[in-house]
């Protein structure tokens, strides 16, 4: 296992990833019959071992389903996915930034997540000093874990 020392950021990781599980479920249970989940994300290594970790977990209480996480960088994770969601392939998830949301938006390749939350939910994300769920539209189409352009 994994040592990290920040257990705040340990928490909102978890928090993140059974997000991740439920949106994944959901989403599943009404469009995909595969039992195989692929993630792509531009993260760094150590968030990206974070989330194999977690995924890992997660998977040992839904073992009927099976996590794949792959990198990408951030312009070839917005290509490749545009690409491969116009073909009906693609991730059932992607972790990204929040300007990719436009073009995904207007392509419609993603799908707004406000009916996997429940109000109190999606109260509860920070909206102070900025918002942590991003809508486009009218719509929740990203819940973030993290604000700013971190080059």
């Amino acid at each position: 296992m994994m040592h990290f020392g920040n257990k705040q950021i340990l928490k909102k990781w978890v928090t993140i990833i059974h997000l991740i599980g439920l949106i994944t479920l959901l989403t599943i249970s009404c469009m995909r019959t595969s039992e195989k989940i692929v993630v792509w994300s531009s993260m760094r290594p150590v968030e990206r071992a974070l989330l194999d970790t977690l995924l890992h977990e997660f998977s040992t209480s839904y073992p009927q389903y099976r996590f794949v996480q792959l990198f990408y960088a951030p312009e070839e994770a917005r290509t490749n996915f545009i690409i491969s969601s116009l073909a009906g392939k693609g991730p059932a998830l992607i972790h990204g930034a929040n300007d990719n949301i436009g073009p995904f938006v207007e392509l419609d390749v993603i799908q707004p997540l406000e009916a996997f939350f429940s109000k109190t939910e999606l109260d509860s994300f920070l909206d102070s000093p900025f918002p942590a769920n991003t809508y486009f539209k009218g719509h929740l189409f990203q819940i973030a874990d993290r604000v700013g352009n971190h080059l």
